[in-house]
């Protein structure tokens, strides 16, 4: 970064305070960070070459989208199994307070 008043601009847009020693011990860890962003930023990969999609590699492993069965016929075994019915639903514990 190129002073500390960047420092003190990013710190007021985070809405916290920050010491003139925190200032500068956040200013070294920028300057770390860019740092070796700009190293990575400078890799060559001229010398990596590119994978091709080969043909026939790709396809839908997703079922085709129909009804797998008829609706509600296993309502009743799936109710039988559950520890609290009720109005044909399964009851469960309450989680979620609505008043806050």
């Amino acid at each position: 970064m190129k002073d500390e008043t960047n420092i003190e601009k990013l710190a007021t847009l985070s809405h916290i305070s920050i010491s003139p020693e925190e200032q500068k011990e956040l200013k070294a860890d920028i300057d770390s960070i860019l740092s070796y962003i700009e190293q990575i930023q400078n890799i060559s990969l001229e010398h990596i070459k590119e994978a091709e999609p080969q043909v026939g590699e790709l396809y839908n492993v997703m079922r085709e989208d129909a009804e797998p069965h008829e609706t509600g016929i296993y309502t009743k075994e799936l109710l039988n199994e559950a520890p609290s019915v009720k109005d044909s639903y399964i009851e469960v514990k309450k989680i979620i307070d609505q008043n806050t």
